[in-house]
Formats: C-alpha cells, structure tokens, sequence
C-alpha cells in the first residue's frame, strides 16, 4: 500500500480542524466589527438626521410666528393684535417657561373675515361677515382655529367645533385674554403651534392648543429657548419669567397679558438628541445623557447638540 491509499493521518486532521476553526472565529470576529461599523454608522446619521428634522421645524414655526394673512384686502401682522410667541404652552405649567414655545400664523390659504354681531365673553358661538362675494363658510371648516382680536388689547383663539353658513359653534383655547368683541372685529384663520419636550417619553412634540398632541422626533433628551426682547431704551436683553408677571398688562378680558409678550424679537433653541439603542451609548456623562452598555469608542454614537438663533421677521413694535 503507497502513501497515497493510506489517506491522512490524525495530526494532519487534527491541524486542518484546528486551522478551520481558527479561519472561522477569525471571519466571524471580522463580520461582528463589520456590522458594529455598520451599526454605530446608522446610529450616527440617524441622529444627526433627526436632529436636524427637530430644528428645522423649530426653526421653520417660530421664524413664520405673527404672519398675516396673505389674502386680506389689509395685509397686518398678528403682532398688532395679541402676542404670536410666546413661551410655554396652553394649559402647561410655569416650569415650562424655558422648554416649550407657543407660535401662531394665519393661513395663507382662507381669507379672514369679521364678526358680524357682538361677541361677548365666554360665548359658545360666532358668527361672520365673510369676504365680499364669497358664499359662506368661504373655506372656513370644522376644527379651524380662529383668532378674533379688538386692536386694543384683547385677543382669544376659537376652535370652530361646527360650523354651518355663516355660524359656528365653537370653543376657547387657553390662549388669550377672555375678552368681549364688538361687531366688525376680525376673525383671522390661523395655525397654532405649541412645542415642547415630553421627558418621560424624551420626545419633541406638537399640541395645537386644543384636543392634537403628536411626537415630531423621538430620542430628544434636552430642549430649550432663551428669548430675547427690545427694552423700552431700545437695547435688547433677556427675557425671564419675572418679567412676565410685573406688567404693564395688555386686554381688558379676564386674562390680560404682560406687555413683555409683545417685545420678543428672536429665540435661541438648544436640543439635544440620542441614539435609541443602548447598545450604541457608553457612560461618559458628557457625551451620553443617558447611558448605555457599549464599552469602545468605535461602537458608541455620541449625543447630538445643536443651536440656532432665530429673528421672526413678523415681530416688531405693536401699535
């Protein structure tokens, strides 16, 4: 019998076992740092993407804060008629003063209207005088938002629950002053935006001051807005919550409002945001607000901050 019939030997089967398991751990511990790679990749522009996603739309609601409506036969600016920024939200608490902001617009696309009798407060219905020659509801619709305002002070936000023709049942959000209205008071359509973080669900929501409160982006482990108003001098400083509270105090309704609303001229927004998988965060406090189990660095994805500084270009002195 040669060599060749007698097949291999143990210690050769042995060695080729031993090199298959050692080229197998090999590709297996290759493969594994790939998709860690991979992984902490997506981790990284997932984040920065829905970073980015939550500023933008900060940026975008707080910059249209106080625009007029676009299809009035006399163009103004809401700021003439109550404060279209401000800070908190409806119903929210005073704790909120730095980490939620409330913004309004009119829409561009339903021209405003005026009451056609007087509105005195606390009423559970309105009625229009619509543009001329437009046949009621001339695009006003069930759930629009609706800002009457007398151009003295007072102003409040109706949800019109329904509407038919010309009349419309409907109901006060917790914006505004409580006040009465006189015949021919406008009745500006608009979109109401109150943002803030929930910290229990670490998600950067939208409520619309009335029964809508729906997440933007999730993972969102910090927010707030530092808000900057023109001194009586002229000079731009700080707002704070105590100058909210001192006066002088706008509207003759039962919830006037300080004068301070109407002097914001521009937001600072700082957010900070997480990876969702804990698998991608370590326990650095700096770079992890809530930590993780990854332990080396190539597989973390760090938390993600960002600021801006936005001027509306619809605020400014209030007649």
């Amino acid at each position: 019998m040669t060599r060749g019939d007698a097949g291999y030997t143990l210690i050769e089967l042995l060695v080729a076992a031993a090199l298959t398991l050692l080229l197998t751990a090999i590709t297996c511990h290759v493969l594994v740092e790939v998709r860690a790679t991979i992984d902490a990749g997506a981790g990284r522009a997932d984040v920065q993407q829905r970073a980015r996603v939550a500023l933008d739309t900060l940026s975008v609601r707080i910059r249209g804060a106080g625009a007029g409506p676009a299809r009035s036969s006399t163009p103004f600016r809401l700021v003439y008629w109550g404060p279209p920024l401000s800070p908190g939200r409806p119903g929210g608490s005073a704790s909120e003063f730095s980490t939620a902001v409330t913004a309004f617009e009119a829409l561009t696309s339903v021209p405003p209207a005026t009451l056609a009798f007087d509105a005195p407060a606390g009423t559970p219905t309105l009625d229009f005088d619509y543009t001329a020659g437009c046949p009621p509801p001339c695009g006003f619709f069930d759930r629009m938002t609706v800002l009457v305002a007398d151009g003295v002070g007072d102003f409040d936000l109706f949800v019109l629950t329904t509407i038919n023709g010309s009349s419309a049942t409907v109901r006060r959000l917790d914006l505004g002053t409580g006040g009465s209205y006189a015949r021919g008071s406008p009745a500006v359509p608009v979109d109401v935006h109150a943002y803030y973080l929930n910290e229990r669900s670490r998600e950067l929501r939208v409520f619309d001051g009335d029964r809508s409160d729906l997440p933007v982006v999730t993972d969102v482990v910090a927010l707030s807005f530092e808000y900057t108003v023109e001194r009586a001098d002229g000079t731009l400083g700080p707002l704070d919550a105590a100058m909210l509270q001192d006066g002088p105090w706008c509207g003759a309704g039962s919830q006037p409002f300080d004068a301070d609303l109407l002097r914001i001229r521009a937001v600072r927004v700082t957010l900070r945001v997480q990876v969702g998988d804990q698998a991608l965060r370590g326990s650095n406090s700096i770079w992890f607000r809530n930590p993780g189990t990854a332990v080396e660095s190539a597989r973390m994805v760090k938390d993600v901050t960002l600021r801006t500084s936005i001027t509306p270009p619809n605020l400014g002195a209030w007649r």
